[in-house]
């Protein structure tokens, strides 16, 4: 049989390791490596048309998809602490529960682990830049721009005195980040040039992740309109936000199939017609929607579909 102190120590050794893995858990979901695929949509794209025209670097994809991927950890964090300091995370939350605002994690940890974030997106994007530096030359100061610029829209979209996701700015902000930036940008440092159409998947892309934001602040209107965060449904009200959305989603829709038609091979464009038919046929059913939180399952439909879009586009350059 085990002694008194035997006993004592095991069952102190399970409950630390059970709170480890709890509060590893908590961590996790403050990431919301859910909207992982979305944020590598765009940059994924950039890399896939860099392979199109034959000017693909197996590193600077990789260190592409890395950047992006904490850079969109880093947002995801900053906007968990950002939201609980202007009170946006209060009782009357519709989303699911942020880790700060729940008490989950201190704010001081997150302001920690938000400047981790920094430093290492920081780090990962100059490994991008230092590699991609011999195909576009100059242009790498234009670029580390356009990542500083990137850092600081992820931060201060809710963080800070006046983050001007609270100002209504955040829809141009991620259409602009997830999409021509992403593509364009992406692609250029494969390259070192850019191609005219390559904007239509960016538009395309920039608009179903617009759309994706929209959904969100659907789902939020009335808590944002409480706390002064002035998105775009909040100023055009739900039906104005609605019709936003349809805005976007066939934009996007059309972009992509564009690009399918100018590349003139129409088993691209029939690949991309499921998911296309998908969105656009799903929009009367989102003007049917009277509770706000009904809303929420279609953020994860539209990023799943816009990702498919990508995954579609890489099976189809793998059959050419």
């Amino acid at each position: 049989m085990k002694s008194d102190p035997e006993i004592h120590a095991q069952t102190t050794f399970s409950a630390l390791r059970k709170d480890r893995v709890s509060q590893f858990a908590v961590w996790i979901g403050a990431m919301r490596l859910r909207t992982l695929p979305l944020a590598l949509s765009g940059v994924g794209m950039g890399n896939l048309l860099a392979l199109q025209a034959e000017s693909f670097d197996g590193f600077t994809a990789a260190a592409s998809l890395a950047t992006a991927a904490l850079l969109q950890v880093l947002s995801n964090l900053a906007n968990d602490l950002g939201d609980y300091e202007h009170g946006a995370d209060g009782i009357h939350r519709l989303g699911p529960l942020r880790a700060v605002g729940s008490g989950a994690i201190s704010a001081a940890d997150m302001r920690i682990a938000v400047r981790l974030l920094v430093f290492f997106s920081i780090a990962a994007g100059l490994a991008l830049l230092y590699r991609a530096q011999s195909v576009v030359g100059m242009g790498v100061w234009i670029m580390l721009g356009v990542g500083l610029s990137a850092t600081w829209a992820a931060i201060r979209y809710t963080m800070g005195k006046q983050p001007y996701g609270y100002a209504g700015w955040g829809d141009a902000a991620v259409w602009l980040f997830f999409g021509p930036i992403a593509v364009l940008g992406t692609s250029y440092l494969h390259s070192g040039h850019l191609d005219w159409p390559w904007i239509l998947p960016a538009m395309g892309l920039g608009c179903f992740s617009t759309a994706v934001l929209n959904l969100n602040n659907l789902r939020d209107r009335e808590g944002d309109a409480r706390v002064g965060k002035r998105t775009q449904v909040v100023r055009m009200g739900q039906t104005g936000g609605l019709y936003y959305h349809s805005f976007l989603i066939g934009l996007g829709v059309g972009s992509l199939w564009g690009y399918a038609f100018w590349v003139g091979d129409p088993t691209l464009f029939v690949a991309w017609l499921p998911p296309g038919t998908f969105l656009l046929s799903a929009l009367p059913r989102l003007y049917r929607i009277r509770n706000a939180p009904e809303f929420d399952p279609w953020l994860g439909r539209t990023a799943g579909l816009a990702f498919l879009f990508v995954i579609i586009f890489f099976l189809w350059l793998l059959m050419q």
